[in-house]
């Protein structure tokens, strides 16, 4: 009976809103949840639809600081741990109201799709939106960002010059798979033997630290990170948050791409890939357990020479 209720509120009152909506060009864009990639592409989608749309959009999310100063938008809201305004919003999901988040098709899971349809090499923008009403662009793809002077100002008393200094992040996020994890003695290796250059280490403080770097594991806000990004000389990491970033800002993102996912899904025109020779037959996999193959072949067939002779 509840689902039943819900159902009759979601096709009478949900379509009466999204009329409201479509009259007064409005359109709300929101997005749940810890992941802070997949948020900081919502703003290469905003950035999509308002070439082609002329809305008044509002964003709901969690990360509100990826938004500051957006000109596209006209308000970001915090959903925070709001149960209340989050069902609102599912209520009200419509033509003019999406949810920037993966809708299961035949019921598989996103990992489960992607591993049945290896063949689409589809980005993480268009997974998440691909269920729109309003049809989108996906061509040249590009996120973006924007500060105040008051940031501008701070931020450059703060952190070194522009192209002084390169950005690292050896540790790959475990929380969702952990077969994205390059060794760390890997970056260890490039570091050591390009001590010349300026290594500043991003990522979180309890995560392990390489030598020879400056070390800012737990020291920076999103804001900063964007910041540190953008003036990079260039960025060497794992699939993930820094390449989304340094696509707003054409740096020349280094990224070692595992047999997990198909590099379609985080590919700009920035970003230069290094991926095995030698991947096993399951690759893309979308494994989120452990890998099936116990030397990781699609990781150590990347080999930490041909990634220092291509940066250098």
């Amino acid at each position: 009976m509840k689902n039943y209720f819900r159902f009759v509120i979601k096709n009478s009152f949900g379509k009466l809103i999204n009329t409201i909506f479509r009259r007064f060009n409005i359109f709300f864009l929101y997005r749940n949840g810890s992941a802070i990639g997949d948020q900081i592409c919502m703003t290469g989608l905003i950035k999509a639809i308002s070439k082609t749309y002329n809305f008044k959009i509002f964003v709901f999310c969690n990360y509100p600081e990826i938004f500051l100063n957006n000109p596209r938008i006209k308000k970001c809201f915090h959903i925070g741990g709001s149960k209340l305004l989050l069902s609102a919003l599912n209520l009200i999901e419509g033509t003019n109201c999406e949810n920037f988040n993966f809708h299961k098709i035949d019921k598989l899971s996103l990992a489960d799709f992607m591993a049945k349809n290896k063949d689409k090499r589809l980005h993480l923008i268009e997974i998440h939106s691909r269920h729109f009403a309003y049809s989108i662009n996906y061509e040249n793809l590009k996120n973006e960002f924007f500060f105040s002077k008051i940031e501008e100002n701070n931020f450059s008393g703060k952190f070194p010059k522009k192209n002084e200094y390169c950005l690292i992040q050896p540790n790959s996020k475990q929380g969702y798979t952990v077969n994205k994890q390059w060794s760390f003695d890997n970056f260890q290796y490039i570091v050591d033997k390009k001590p010349s250059l300026k290594w500043i280490q991003i990522g979180l403080n309890n995560e392990p630290l390489l030598s020879g770097v400056i070390d800012l594991r737990g020291e920076t806000s999103i804001r900063e990170l964007i910041y540190l990004v953008r003036n990079a000389k260039f960025i060497l990491s794992g699939e993930g948050v820094l390449n989304h970033i340094a696509s707003a800002f054409n740096v020349k993102s280094y990224v070692i791409q595992s047999g997990f996912a198909d590099k379609s899904l985080s590919n700009y025109k920035n970003t230069i890939t290094f991926k095995s020779d030698n991947l096993c037959p399951e690759s893309p996999c979308w494994r989120l357990k452990n890998c099936l193959y116990e030397d990781k072949i699609c990781l150590t067939g990347v080999r930490p020479e041909k990634v220092l002779e291509k940066i250098l």
